[in-house]
């Protein structure tokens, strides 16, 4: 009996390891395991077969490369943001170069993996591509035994390991996963590099301290604002509500610059042209000279009460000021200028701000390159600016940090030491600064998605000197002994005086376009001659379809409308009766 109990026990168990072992078969025939390796890129599918003769991927994947797995499966899918609607990527099919693999999921998204060289330790850059209508993708990632994440931020990881460590760099971070954007699809994982003590000459051998990767930021940040304005002019209801007389001109000076001036005047909103957030600053391009020119008069009043209660008080600040440096060479030969100038050197220590070292080395960069002496005055005191500024630097991870008691500064103005040690190397041939300049500038502009229009607009006329598209003062020559001026957006404009002390204005701007200028320091004159025709003066004037004028005695101000049948327009003013013509009074306002 105990005898057959044994046999008909044993009989079971080899049925239920049979049944097994057939489970088993039958699962290993219908999934099948793919392993690849390419270059030091590990991956996992898995194959289904689904009906006789076709072939399907499971959707489930695993890329490990260096301590760090992206991951997935039915139950941690990857996901995605479809019109606000979150979904489960499916994968469908993958590709597959010497360096690099593909994954497309439903939906038309394709995430790939792909090293940039061949070394050991080489980046690995994450890319995304997918339609419009997709927001974001969410793919999960973690640690691979014996590494974990040390410090992790919204936009970088550290992951350290027992010999190594690596920097994972993303458009956004949440707990096990990397997300792209719609709007910023690169994700990048790389050896992480840190230096303790910074040094601008070690800054300067560094891949991003480039000239090249310079323009690059200047360009991806010019488009991104052409880009954005548009986009919010024709989506967002409360862009016109929101929109900044700052973000008008950066958008306007872009394309000027891009040969679509006239398409950048016609897509600015006719309510922000037309209403009151508008100074001075953009009568360049839409006029209202009359309008504005007494808020630049003041404005240049506000400048020489700056510079006295600065002398008074031997304060800095006022070196950080928008335009201080153009105010100061129009007004070079003016005493209290000279004294501000000469004040940082007299002060009994060199305890700079950040922003103060700044504004000290950019005007003295705009007053050198202008050909000033007077930039001479801050000499004994350019080296201590350029330590306070490196002193501030931290290198982390290949890019510059500026800050200041410990507190990182704000873009805009870490953006302005940047472009401080740019120009002031330039001038200078300190190369070393110039490229350390560089990098400072290319660490905060690498990655835009955190910046909005406006603070992009702000930046933009900080680090861009060459388009003269962007209102700014001209200084032209002194003519008895007063600085004649513009506030413009020119090219040049150069001046000349004959034996009847006729004055030539020669303004240079592109043929067929308009714009406006106020130009100052002009003396009454007696007659006034445009495309060598005498004008009138008219209150109406910028409301013809011809140049214009208006004079303002007060400020000695003669307020034009330039619409140029030529490159070069010449204005004439008279100041003696050289002709029968009959005189011309420009002193009606």
């Amino acid at each position: 009996m105990r005898n057959h109990i044994v046999r008909k026990s044993f009989g079971l168990f080899v049925l239920y390891a049979v049944i097994i072992v057939g489970i088993f078969v039958i699962q290993f025939r219908s999934d099948s395991i793919i392993r690849k390796t390419i270059h030091s890129m590990r991956v996992t599918l898995v194959e289904a077969e689904n009906k006789p003769g076709s072939t399907a991927l499971k959707n489930q994947f695993q890329v490990a490369y260096n301590g760090l797995q992206f991951l997935a499966d039915d139950n941690n899918p990857m996901e995605y943001s479809l019109n606000g609607t979150t979904k489960k990527a499916v994968l469908k099919s993958f590709e597959e170069t010497d360096l690099s693999l593909t994954l497309l999921f439903s939906d038309g998204i394709k995430i790939t993996f792909a090293l940039t060289d061949e070394s050991e330790k080489a980046p690995l850059m994450i890319t995304g591509e997918f339609p419009e209508k997709v927001n974001l993708v969410s793919i999960p990632t973690k640690p691979l035994s014996g590494f974990s994440f040390t410090d992790r931020k919204t936009k970088q990881a550290i992951l350290e390991g027992r010999n190594s460590t690596y920097s994972l760099v993303a458009p956004h971070l949440e707990n096990n996963a990397l997300v792209l954007l719609q709007n910023s699809k690169f994700a990048r994982y790389s050896t992480y590099v840190k230096q303790a003590e910074f040094s601008i000459d070690a800054a300067a051998e560094i891949a991003g301290a480039s000239k090249q990767e310079f323009q690059n930021s200047i360009d991806s940040l010019s488009s991104t604002i052409v880009s954005e304005f548009i986009r919010q002019r024709e989506s967002d209801v409360a862009f016109t509500a929101n929109l900044t007389e700052q973000t008008v001109i950066s958008y306007a000076a872009i394309m000027g610059n891009l040969g679509r001036y006239n398409e950048a005047l016609n897509t600015v909103p006719d309510t922000f042209i037309k209403g009151s957030k508008r100074t001075y600053l953009s009568t360049p391009f839409f006029g209202g000279l009359a309008k504005a020119a007494p808020g630049l008069q003041i404005q240049m009043e506000n400048y020489r009460n700056m510079v006295l209660q600065a002398i008074s008080s031997s304060s800095c600040d006022i070196f950080e000021a928008p335009f201080i440096a153009e105010y100061f060479l129009i007004n070079e030969k003016d005493q209290a200028v000279a004294k501000i100038l000469a004040m940082p050197a007299s002060l009994t220590n060199n305890n700079f701000t950040v922003s103060q070292a700044t504004g000290i080395l950019r005007v003295y960069s705009a007053l050198t390159l202008a050909g000033s002496e007077s930039a001479q005055a801050l000499s004994p005191v350019l080296e201590p600016c350029v330590k306070k500024i490196s002193d501030s630097c931290k290198l982390d991870n290949q890019k510059i940090h500026v800050a200041e008691n410990d507190i990182n500064l704000p873009v805009i103005q870490a953006v302005e030491a940047g472009d401080a040690f740019i120009q002031y190397g330039i001038i200078t041939g300190m190369q070393n600064i110039e490229k350390c300049g560089y990098l400072i500038v290319n660490s905060y502009l690498s990655d835009l998605t955190g910046l909005d229009l406006r603070t992009m607009s702000e930046i933009y006329p900080i680090l861009v000197h060459n388009n003269t598209f962007y209102p700014h003062f001209a200084k032209i020559r002194m003519v008895d002994g007063i600085p004649v001026w513009a506030w413009t957006i020119a090219r040049s404009i150069n001046i000349t005086l004959d034996e009847n002390k006729t004055i030539y204005t020669d303004i240079d701007f592109p043929l067929g376009l308009t714009h406006y200028l106020i130009l100052s320091g002009i003396n009454p004159f007696i007659r006034i001659q445009i495309y060598n025709m005498d004008f009138r003066t008219d209150p109406q004037f910028e409301i013809y379809n011809s140049s214009g004028y208006v004079y303002r005695a007060a400020m000695k101000g003669l307020l034009l409308k330039s619409r140029h049948k030529s490159q070069h327009e010449i204005i004439k003013l008279y100041y003696r009766d050289t002709s029968s013509a009959p005189e011309v009074t420009g002193t009606t306002e």
